[in-house]
């Protein structure tokens, strides 16, 4: 079962998240929300239909999977890295480092608890 957040840390992280969004709309930093994601072209079909009687044959075909880690900000504005390697924390790390080069201001990456958000190696770096 699903441990549930607990009231209080998530209240106190939706106000830390407003008073980052003011601060943004003041003009003193940029916020950007990211994630990962990955993408096939290997069909996931659960179920189909078809009139009674019929078959329908599906041959669904194998595909390399490429994974995404995102950035984007209110204004979409938005940094893409793509591989066809798994994203781990330390491919996180690299892209957070290549796009740390090329921002010109206070910048706040906003993440979501991802295993790979919450790893040693990425809370170390």
């Amino acid at each position: 079962m699903k441990r549930q957040q607990d009231f209080l840390e998530y209240q106190q992280k939706l106000k830390e998240l407003i008073t980052l969004l003011y601060l943004e709309s003041q003009g003193f930093l940029k916020v950007y929300f990211a994630d990962e994601s990955g993408f096939s072209l290997t069909p996931c079909i659960p179920y189909g239909w078809q009139a009674k009687g019929e078959y329908i044959r599906m041959t669904p075909q194998r595909s390399q999977t490429t994974n995404v880690f995102g950035l984007l900000s209110r204004d979409n504005s938005f940094e893409a890295y793509t591989t066809e390697q798994s994203i781990n924390a330390e491919a996180v790390i690299a892209f957070v480092d290549d796009f740390a080069k090329r921002i010109t201001q206070p910048t706040v990456i906003v993440l979501d608890n991802s295993p790979v958000h919450r790893s040693e190696a990425f809370e170390s770096n």
